[in-house]
């Protein structure tokens, strides 16, 4: 069978105006035959409820799943202001099944649970990929994956929500409804294939270190010294206090062993660290992964040279998986540390120019930056960050 989308995009202020350009382009670009899907990501500068009653007037009964980004990734274009909506319109001979969650504060592991009940309940046995787009403020990721390793080997792709930076609030949408502190999913079946690719760009400052103690995903000594006497000695926290230093240092752990085997250079998985005042004064800082004591870790940085030379790597791997068939649309789920915080708007755009060139030229391509990036790896779910993850449906 064969994939078609369509991508349309609009940079306007208006809320309702914004949605409602970016869903006639799309549906002015979209091929024979009604889409069975309707993806919508834009930044937070939008009233979503406005936003989503324009889209779907354009699109009338078609399932719609999507939430707020950094920013927004299509052919040739990005943008990460607050003003920026793509809408994706997905075809094809597939079916489509959507649900949600809330209550991912407080509880992961029960909201991943009851994505994995309602999931599992539709699944069939040409189901090929689940699109998963959570909260990215509220989520517990380590908790969150456990809760859907059932599912393996069910390939898991998607993207946290964010805000722009302001780790305040994100929104994620089904159909007609505007959710926060939630997921949204869309289950895919049919006769089609799923090829994939991702990596990140960081390298390891120093030697290996240990986490000696932990509390979920709060982590409150490395190598046996409490974590913020640790982190002074990177000079990433001030003793006087004030804004941390850490957009630009993570924290890589060591991969599965399936994961080195694929890729012997990409030896470990990246999670962004987050330090506030609150958390200094309380000793601790805080992951999205939960990572006990006795993990392996690293403190790792973005380095733009690897992150410049792997575009290449990452177009290659997805080439690779296709092995030589055409998609009929590619999703790209991108780190928003790894966009205008890292690289001018010129250096990202001829980034991703020189990515879409080595894959095909005129693909339908649509994304966003994100504040975490689900990937799943030798069919299990698992949560990234300062990584690109390519989608690419055949």
């Amino acid at each position: 069978m064969t994939i078609c989308a369509s991508v349309g995009t609009s940079r306007l202020r208006n809320s309702a105006l914004a949605g409602q350009e970016a869903a006639r382009q799309a549906r002015a670009r979209q091929g024979p035959g009604s889409p069975r899907l309707v993806l919508l990501f834009a930044t937070i500068g939008y009233d979503a409820s406005a936003l989503l009653e324009r889209v779907r007037a354009e699109f009338p009964g078609v399932p719609l799943l999507g939430c707020s980004a950094e920013g927004t990734i299509a052919e040739g274009w990005s943008d990460e202001s607050p003003f920026s909506v793509l809408v994706l319109a997905l075809g094809g001979d597939l079916e489509v099944e959507t649900g949600c969650v809330t209550g991912l504060q407080a509880d992961s592991f029960r909201a991943g649970t009851r994505i994995a009940e309602q999931v599992g309940a539709r699944r069939r046995s040409s189901s090929r990929l689940l699109l998963l787009f959570p909260d990215g403020i509220t989520l517990n990721a380590t908790r969150f994956l456990q809760a859907l390793a059932s599912l393996a080997p069910l390939p898991v792709f998607g993207g946290a929500a964010g805000d722009n930076w302001k780790l305040s609030r994100s929104w994620q949408c089904l159909d007609d409804r505007v959710l926060t502190d939630g997921a949204v999913w869309a289950l895919l079946s049919g006769d089609f294939a799923v090829c994939s690719a991702f990596n990140h760009g960081c390298v390891p400052i120093g030697e290996e270190l240990t986490v000696t103690r932990s509390e979920g995903n709060r982590i409150q000594a490395i190598n046996g010294r409490p974590v913020i006497e640790f982190l002074q000695d990177y000079m990433l926290v001030h003793p006087a206090g004030g804004q941390s230093s850490t957009l630009n240092i993570a924290i890589g752990f060591a991969a599965p062993g399936f994961f080195q085997e694929h890729d012997r250079d990409y030896e470990f998985m990246i999670t962004h660290l987050v330090l506030t005042e609150e958390q200094r004064q309380g000793g601790f800082i805080t992951v999205l992964p939960e990572l006990p004591a006795g993990t392996r870790i690293w403190l790792v940085r973005r380095d733009p040279e690897v992150m410049h030379r792997r575009v290449d790597d990452l177009a290659v791997a997805l080439q690779r998986s296709l092995a030589g068939r055409t998609p009929g649309v590619v999703l790209h789920f991108d780190c928003s540390g790894r966009g205008r915080a890292v690289f001018r708007e010129e250096q990202i755009h001829a980034h991703l120019r020189r990515l879409q060139e080595q894959t095909g030229v005129g693909l339908p391509w649509g994304g966003f930056y994100t504040y975490g990036e689900l990937a799943s790896v030798g069919g299990v779910p698992c949560f990234h960050n300062y990584t690109a993850a390519l989608v690419a449906l055949v």
